[in-house]
């Protein structure tokens, strides 16, 4: 399980809130728009990672979040339909974060790892346990560097915060990889699941065609054939794809069905 503290690890951030500029950096950036732009693409790194962690994958623009987006298989979970049934607003992860925060936290000590971040979710036997968690795991990884990333720079430190901003889009990358393997499985999945099917209409037409070629006479319509082998139960389908697949019986054989 993973960690129960509430307790933040974020001195800057306001996980899954979107462009909060934290603290004085307004202040601290002005008439320095070089400086104020690289904390506004921090920032955006963190918007991103709280899309990621909600199951939205921006994929034109997985470091700035803008344009079109994909939803990824736990996307329901982070969004409610208000009381007027047509309003969806954002279900807080403050308290997720935090909790995954503390897990990564524990295990960077438990491996010795240095600061900045250095996707200590693989190195997490609870991140690693579905596709989720460790994209949420990498997500809340990105969180921390830009948090680090805001540390440095509101002490002066920017040669400092530099590996912290390099971790965040690291972090987003690995998002954006994380995202195109689930999809892929989602795809791999949807494609075996046609293929089931595929093989089982292919035996049911096959009953068919077995029946017909054993009962069907010249004076039998179709219709009545149709019904004959809905009274039976011969395979569940609808009487419309059975009608179907015998016209396509009869185009084989048109001198047996009129």
């Amino acid at each position: 399980m993973i960690g129960s503290a509430v307790d933040t690890l974020f001195r800057f951030l306001k996980p899954g809130e979107i462009n909060q500029w934290p603290g004085d950096f307004e202040n601290l950036c002005f008439g320095r728009p070089e400086l104020k732009n690289v904390v506004f693409s921090a920032l955006s790194l963190a918007d991103s990672a709280g899309g990621f962690f909600r199951g939205v994958y921006p994929i034109q623009s997985p470091s700035f979040w803008w344009g079109e987006s994909i939803s990824l298989p736990w996307q329901d979970e982070y969004w409610k339909v208000l009381d007027d049934g047509k309003t969806w607003e954002q279900v807080t992860i403050g308290k997720e974060v935090n909790r995954i925060a503390h897990s990564l936290n524990m295990t960077a000590i438990d491996n010795g790892m240095d600061r900045p971040w250095e996707q200590a979710t693989f190195l997490s036997g609870d991140l690693c346990q579905s596709d989720k968690l460790t994209m949420q795991g990498l997500a809340v990884e990105a969180m921390l560097a830009v948090d680090g990333f805001l540390l440095c720079i509101s002490k002066g430190e920017f040669v400092e915060s530099m590996p912290w901003l390099v971790s965040a889009n690291t972090n987003i990358i690995q998002c954006t990889c994380q995202a195109q393997k689930i999809l892929g499985s989602v795809s791999e999945n949807a494609r075996a699941a046609a293929n089931i099917r595929h093989v089982e209409n292919r035996a049911m037409k096959a009953d068919i065609f077995a029946w017909l070629d054993a009962n069907m006479t010249v004076e039998m319509s179709m219709d009545k054939a149709t019904d004959q082998m809905m009274e039976a139960k011969l395979v569940p389908v609808t009487s419309r794809t059975i009608r179907g697949w015998v016209g396509e019986w009869k185009k084989l054989r048109p001198a047996r069905i009129r």
